[in-house]
Parts: C-alpha cells; structure tokens; sequence
C-alpha cells in the first residue's frame, strides 16, 4: 500500500489499536486478584475485548484487499463499513478511559475532556480542507472533456 492512502492509514490505527488491546489482556496476567476483581478493570477488558475483535477484523479485513487500492478506498468510505470502523475505536476508546478511572476520576475526566477538544479542532479543520478540496476538484472536473470524464471515471474503478 502507499504510505499516503487512507487504506494504509487505517491499517495502522486499527493495527495499533489491536495491539494496544492485545497487550491490555497480557499485562492483566500479571496483577494480582484485587485488581482482577475492580469493577473498572472487568468492564475495561469488555471493552478491550471488543476492541481485540473489531480492530483485528477492520485490519485483515483491509490487508486481504491490498492489491486493490482504489476498492480499499470506496469500502472504506463507505456508510456501512464507517459504523464499524467508528464501533472499533469507540470500543477502544471506552476500554482507555475506564482503564484510567481505575486509578483516578480526574484522569478520565481530564482524557475525555482533550479527546474533545482534539475532535472539534480536527473536525473543523478537515471540513474547511473538504470545502477547498470539493471546489478544487469540481473546477478540474468542470474543465474536462466527456472523453476524459470516461477516463477518469473508469480508472477510479480499476
């Protein structure tokens, strides 16, 4: 995959979110019983669990259709497919922030509160970069013969 698609960026986020679960599940190995038994850490490995499941699955799941990048782009935009890349992360998420409430309220107050912040800031940010991007590409396309339209639209398909 190329290092600048958002197959590959997905990959990794999902890869990593994987491992992150994966490692939740071997540190757990080693605490003790009392800390087994804390309800925030029993809910925490649902969580992590889930996230195991749906990350592991989203970055096979993209791997398998590596050889086809323009396909790995269209599922991964899609509707449907976007549901449960989100359900990925947000378990992951849930998993991180019950994991910190463990030790401290202030923490997971304190995680959520920047995950906030860093949302709306990307957020705004990537909707004004869409804007520019749509009109950028509209003006190319407006431009364009019937014949290279044709083009354009079948290489998207390859």
């Amino acid at each position: 995959m190329k290092k600048d698609n958002i197959g590959s960026f997905l990959f990794w986020l999902h890869s990593s979110c994987s491992v992150t679960s994966m490692t939740f599940f071997l540190a757990l190995i080693s605490a003790n019983d009392l800390t087994k038994g804390a309800t925030e850490i029993q809910f925490a490995a649902m969580f992590m669990m889930l996230s195991l499941v749906f990350n592991s699955f989203i970055a096979f799941f993209i791997m398998s259709l590596k050889p086809r990048n323009n396909f790995i782009t269209i599922c991964l935009i899609s509707p449907k497919f976007v549901k449960i890349e989100v359900t990925a992360i947000a378990f992951f998420g849930f998993g991180i922030v019950i994991l910190l409430s463990h030790f401290s309220y202030f923490l997971s107050f304190a995680f959520i509160a920047a995950i906030i912040f860093i949302c709306c800031y990307c957020y705004s940010t990537l909707k004004q970069q869409i804007s520019l991007g749509f009109k950028k590409l509209q003006s190319e396309v407006e431009g364009m013969s019937a014949k290279e339209k044709e083009k354009l639209w079948s290489n998207m398909w390859e």
